[in-house]
């Protein structure tokens, strides 16, 4: 069976790292003054702050923090994402505060925060699994329709392989991420593949056939997904 991949520039992995929670003293900087608060959770690309008054959306802020180990503090810049307010907290069940997506100043400010994280991330099996699934290469696969989806699943990824037509290929051996996309809610479920062959053809011929490491629990989970 040959199957078409989603049209689409070169992957971007734009899946959501998890957060971890974990409390980390910081410092954030205004021209007027500073405030000290305390993190909720932590990932490569943000923090969740727990104050009593969050700050308005978009709000342009300088994060300070000393790492643990560390002798001096990184400076981070951070824009807030979201914010519960107490109204919000009640509801939610989470503390009041905010969510702050995290620049780095540099280089070096950026590696020093992800390596951080990532030994948090290894702190925590399920935390650390999701990591790296997220950092597998990931081919998006569309379908017309349901039935094409079903038929997808329990014909073709039941049997442990399946030929993938794509502009974008990756190595043999490659691990990664096949993202099943449902025809009409247009969300995403993800299985894990292998890249066994490639097929260098022109454009609208050209693919790879990937295996399912577990064949019958990837066929369950896109049939099920495609209901």
């Amino acid at each position: 069976m040959t199957t078409d991949a989603a049209e689409q520039p070169k992957p971007q992995n734009n899946r959501q790292a998890p957060r971890i929670n974990h409390k980390l003293n910081v410092e954030l900087r205004f021209p007027e003054n500073t405030h000290n608060y305390q993190t909720h959770d932590i990932s490569y690309v943000g923090v969740f702050i727990e104050c009593p008054e969050p700050l308005p959306l978009r709000k342009l802020v300088r994060l300070s923090t000393t790492l643990p180990d560390a002798e001096e503090p990184i400076e981070l810049i951070g824009v807030v994402a979201h914010r519960i307010n107490a109204t919000d907290a009640i509801e939610t069940g989470r503390p009041t505060g905010m969510g702050l997506q995290l620049f780095g100043s540099s280089k070096s400010t950026r590696d020093t925060w992800r390596a951080f994280v990532h030994a948090e991330y290894e702190k925590d099996p399920t935390a650390f699994e999701e990591v790296q699934r997220l950092e597998l290469p990931c081919l998006k696969v569309r379908f017309p329709n349901t039935e094409e989806m079903q038929n997808f699943a329990t014909r073709h990824v039941a049997r442990g392989e399946v030929f993938i037509r794509s502009a974008d290929l990756y190595p043999p051996n490659a691990q990664i991420l096949l993202e099943a996309i449902h025809p009409e809610s247009g969300q995403s479920q993800f299985v894990e593949a292998t890249v066994i062959e490639l097929v260098e053809a022109p454009r609208h011929n050209r693919g790879m056939r990937i295996s399912f490491p577990d064949p019958e629990t990837s066929s369950q989970v896109i049939a099920d997904f495609a209901q």
